[in-house]
């Protein structure tokens, strides 16, 4: 018998700092709308997928094994205090995601102005850039704090 997946589904208008996603199987996080939100991630041995779809920040700290992300509109998904395996990612509209320590980025598929962010150690396998998406390395923090502040 196989491990159920878990799915967190918020819809609307989204404003919470308590998400808290843990080790005890897949989980699917699916947040639509406008959103501002932060929490922890501890799935050392279990993929992520986040899929977000409107206009806001969302932002997590914690380890995770495997993440896939989804993400259109006018968001960031910052995970600049995540340490992941293995992200996959895909991006349409105007949105940024920017990563923390991060080994292997297995999928970047571009669209439109997306941005992803990445750490100058982690390895990139297969990246599609579409539009004027970007994909760049972040070397120093103050550079970070921009990206945050929406410059």
């Amino acid at each position: 018998m196989g491990i159920k997946s878990q799915v967190l589904k918020y819809v609307g208008e989204i404003d919470t700092d308590s998400i808290f996603i843990s080790n005890h199987s897949n989980v699917s996080l699916v947040m639509n709308g406008v959103f501002k939100a932060s929490g922890l991630i501890y799935c050392p041995r279990y993929t992520v997928r986040i899929n977000l779809r409107g206009h806001g920040v969302v932002s997590f700290h914690g380890v995770c094994r495997r993440m896939e992300i989804k993400v259109s509109g006018d968001c960031v998904l910052d995970l600049t205090q995540m340490s992941i395996g293995e992200v996959w990612c895909e991006a349409r509209g105007i949105a940024k995601i920017i990563t923390g320590l991060t080994k292997v980025v297995r999928k970047a598929e571009m669209h439109d102005r997306t941005i992803l962010l990445t750490s100058e150690q982690t390895l990139i396998t297969n990246a599609v850039k579409l539009g004027g998406s970007r994909i760049e390395s972040i070397r120093s923090p103050e550079k970070l704090d921009k990206i945050r502040a929406g410059s």
